[in-house]
């Protein structure tokens, strides 16, 4: 079951990054380079520490989500002073994709610092949004569905300062020697086989 659900997460990487390299090839490719210059696991490895094996379309390692009426407070992200790929997706509570009768109120994405917003829902379809989320103070309006059946999907692709941090350190063995555990595809089967 494990193997199964990361082998689409490769598959659902590989076409987010495809996407990205599409509509923001420069950011893409900084992204990229980032990743692999500090030696980061991206989304589509399944093991821990395979630095030179990544997939052509690599370029994050973490992906945040949320759905139900999502809004936060104007911010700037503590992340990697990198481009954060940024989507919205109209979707009833059931998960189908929700292009028509899509009754979500509010919810538009403002970027304060340029005083720029998108309308969501005026957008008829999937928004996609490349923004340096580290330099930019940006937030979520609060939405509703007026009718319940209707949501927003939204999620973000990027680096985070934690895990550069995080990865610089492991690669300079200061964790040498010590209890720690970090995620392994082999381990985790391992485990399960021996219950």
């Amino acid at each position: 079951m494990y193997a199964e659900g990361w082998r689409k997460a490769q598959v659902s990487s590989q076409i987010v990054g495809r996407v990205f390299q599409e509509i923001a090839s420069g950011a893409y490719e900084s992204c990229k380079s980032y990743l692999k210059e500090h030696s980061l696991p991206s989304l589509s490895q399944m093991n821990f520490n395979q630095k030179d094996n990544y997939c052509p379309d690599d370029f994050s390692s973490a992906i945040t989500y949320t759905i139900d009426d999502f809004s936060n407070k104007a911010h700037v992200d503590n992340d990697s002073d990198n481009w954060t790929l940024i989507g919205f997706i109209p979707i009833k509570k059931d998960g189908d994709l929700a292009f028509e009768d899509f009754d979500v109120e509010g919810g538009e994405f403002v970027i304060r610092d340029l005083q720029v917003f998108i309308d969501l829902p005026r957008v008829e379809g999937i928004t996609l949004v490349v923004l340096k989320t580290s330099e930019l103070k940006h937030q979520t309006l609060p939405s509703k569905s007026t009718s319940d059946l209707c949501t927003r999907f939204g999620f973000s692709c990027q680096i985070s300062k934690t895990m550069t941090n995080t990865m610089e350190k492991f690669h300079n063995n200061y964790y040498k020697g010590r209890n720690h555990t970090f995620g392994n595809y082999d381990d985790y089967i391992k485990k399960a086989n021996e219950k």
